[in-house]
């Protein structure tokens, strides 16, 4: 159990892309008996599905836990087709939680060179 919210859309914030890259979301979910994920900065499509097996492609309406267990975490996942840079100054989320719906920027500043 615990709170979530309901994906409306999820968006980068593209900064620069030399890269031709493409974003695509994911919703990670602990597994049972592992600590809470982590996942930070990983390379490869296999590090991705070794750290999230069970990772569920965000679309619209999509629910998000915020608390309780198990936990659950928000991932972008960057595929670049060309050598170059990719950077993003972050995450445009757009929720509800009940009657409440807001947009909010989350994320790091992330920048990939790919080559």
């Amino acid at each position: 159990a615990g709170e979530s919210v309901v994906i409306e859309s999820v968006a980068p914030r593209v900064r620069n892309d030399t890269a031709e890259a493409s974003y695509e979301f994911f919703v990670c979910t602990q597994r049972p008996g592992q600590p809470q994920p982590q996942l930070g900065m990983l390379s490869g499509q296999r590090s991705f599905e070794q750290s999230c097996p069970d990772a569920e492609p965000v679309r619209e309406g999509t629910r998000l836990r915020t608390g309780g267990t198990p936990a659950q975490q928000l991932v972008m996942l960057v595929r670049t087709d060309e050598p170059g840079v990719t950077a993003t100054k972050g995450v445009e989320l757009t929720y509800a939680r009940g009657l409440q719906s807001g947009t909010q920027l989350i994320g790091p500043r992330v920048r990939l060179l790919s080559g």
